[in-house]
């Protein structure tokens, strides 16, 4: 699968986007609801469509798997499969704001297709253009540039970002309010909806970790399930792999750590299910330490 390919992939996807972006119009819902139980807008369909429709066009042979149509393969025995987001941080592009992206990320296509069969991500901002690649093992890059994320450790300057949409949001709070706490004054915490996006920012430099304790959270307190679902329209919600593949891949190539959070490698988990991920993300291993052990469950 070429580089290139996946990148006009997601420039004909903006483009489809782009006349709906920020407009009253684009804010409407539709009737079906994702498999994820998060909510369908009109943006979401328009990317959708945009997408089955460039592979048809352009003879595509593999696979793809997205938030709205699942597992689509355009022949037998695909050798790849196209894990895509087609917006990571709908409610952002509906509102006109930078903080929503296209996410394509390739892995081989085994039988079941796990973390560590990536290959290749790219995250394309909506608004700016700006856009993000990594193949693996050859660095990370915006706009061409090479991407390192930052080495200092200390808890006072971490800025950070969390994820809350459909969770329980007083539950959550309560795990993250001693970084809450360190952070707030000298630092900065953030809440854009966009896992993507997100991590994207601890590869420029711009924010230094990330957490989505969810689903650590349900598993440590089982007994808050009936608020989940309560919170999530009657599904659990949690990290979904489409959310963070393509993300997980550019950060790692320029330096940063991606574990679940317990600590855990994430490099086995199922890239087209909803295995209920968690995630604690830094901008280096030192930092990433000091954040877990802050966090008490």
């Amino acid at each position: 699968m070429k580089l290139e390919f996946v990148k006009k992939l997601a420039d004909e996807m903006r483009k489809a986007i782009l006349p709906q972006f920020g407009k009253f119009a684009s804010k409407a819902s539709e009737k079906n609801v994702a498999e994820s139980g998060d909510t369908t807008f009109k943006l979401d369909t328009i990317a959708e469509d945009k997408l089955f429709e460039f592979l048809e066009t352009n003879n595509f042979q593999d696979a793809y798997y997205s938030e709205d149509r699942g597992l689509v393969k355009f022949s037998e025995n695909p050798k790849f499969v196209l894990v895509v987001d087609p917006i990571d941080g709908t409610r952002s592009a509906v509102c006109g704001l930078e903080s929503s992206v296209i996410s394509i990320a390739v892995a081989n296509c085994t039988q079941k297709p796990k973390f560590k069969d990536l290959i290749l991500g790219v995250i394309l901002e909506i608004k700016t253009g700006d856009i993000f690649w990594a193949e693996k093992g050859k660095g990370s890059f915006k706009n061409g540039i090479p991407l390192k994320s930052n080495s200092h450790s200390d808890l006072k300057k971490t800025f950070w970002a969390f994820e809350t949409v459909g969770r329980p949001y007083l539950e959550i709070a309560k795990i993250l309010a001693p970084l809450v706490k360190v952070t707030s004054i000298e630092a900065g915490v953030f809440l854009f909806s966009s896992s993507a996006f997100s991590l994207t920012r601890i590869a420029t430099g711009q924010f230094d970790a990330y957490l989505d304790i969810s689903a650590r959270l349900l598993k440590e307190n089982p007994i808050l399930a009936e608020k989940f679902r309560d919170a999530g329209n009657g599904k659990i919600i949690t990290v979904f792999p489409y959310d963070i593949v393509a993300a997980k891949l550019i950060l790692e190539e320029a330096g940063g750590i991606v574990t679940d959070a317990f600590g855990n490698s994430i490099e086995e988990e199922k890239l087209l299910t909803n295995p209920n991920l968690s995630l604690l993300v830094a901008s280096n291993k030192e930092l990433h330490k000091k954040i877990y052990n802050l966090l008490e469950f």
